[in-house]
């Protein structure tokens, strides 16, 4: 599983022994943060006094391409709420290519990581709403033309799409019908979304639900209830009573992928 924290050993760090490891990772980090994008997105989208708290980092191999939108904080301002690019994952080298285009509005209630080489696109118009501890894995998309809407601890593995458009329009050929084009996504908390899994416009999904990897939801899935195990093309339930044991993992996960 890529998206689990890997063990940190104490030669990684140098002689910073006597720190606490979250502040041992922060010194860590330090030297991947692209400070100039960083700048940038800061006194973009906030305040001047807000902006020093630097709510938003960047790390270097991702670049915040357009930004005309808004982004709404609803918890205290603090260093790195949300984090673009970070090498939280075991393999966390770049191949450069992760980038952000902001045109809409991106409301952040909790600590949010998008991992290295993601891709994030919300279009004029376009409502995103991440939760406490949202990461996305490497190379994972979100694209938000209408609405998504995530809750808190979802945590999604690698090669993730997130998508509420159909991007064109279209007609049922025999009714001569136009079919709606965008739609919206709504991931209950505590959700854990497998790798390489597809998500479209109309997915609905209850909480502590997990979801196999290359799987396809694109439907309601509430009435299901909570916690069960879906996946498949589309996806059914495949079992239930089951969730992943978040009580044992939180506070390690609040310690490791917050900034």
């Amino acid at each position: 599983d890529l998206h689990s924290f890997p063990t940190r050993r104490s030669s990684d760090l140098g002689n910073l022994g006597k720190l606490d490891n979250k502040l041992r990772r922060l010194v860590f980090l330090i030297g991947k943060i692209n400070w100039w994008q960083t700048l940038r997105i800061n006194f973009k989208a906030f305040g001047f006094s807000d902006a020093l708290k630097f709510p938003i980092v960047v790390f270097y191999g991702f670049k915040i391409k357009k930004f005309s939108g808004e982004i709404k904080l609803n918890i205290p301002i603090k260093f790195g709420i949300l984090s673009f690019g970070h090498p939280y994952e075991i393999f966390s080298r770049s191949n450069k290519s992760g980038e952000a285009s902001i045109l809409g509005t991106m409301e952040i209630n909790g600590s949010t990581q998008f991992g290295v080489d993601t891709k994030l696109y919300i279009n004029k118009g376009g409502h995103l709403t991440l939760g406490h501890i949202n990461s996305f894995g490497s190379e994972s998309q979100i694209i938000c033309f209408n609405k998504i809407h995530f809750g808190n601890w979802v945590q999604c593995g690698s090669h993730c799409m997130f998508v509420d458009t159909n991007f064109h329009p279209l007609k049922n050929v025999a009714t001569h019908q136009s079919i709606t084009m965008s739609g919206s996504i709504e991931i209950g908390s505590f959700n854990y979304i497998g790798i390489r899994t597809t998500i479209r416009m109309g997915t609905k999904t209850a909480k502590h639900t997990l979801i196999a990897s290359n799987s396809l939801l694109n439907k309601d899935y509430t009435s299901l209830g909570e916690q069960n195990l879906l996946g498949g093309i589309p996806a059914i339930k495949l079992k239930e009573g089951i969730i992943r044991d978040w009580e044992t993992e939180m506070t390690d996960l609040e310690n490791y992928l917050k900034l």
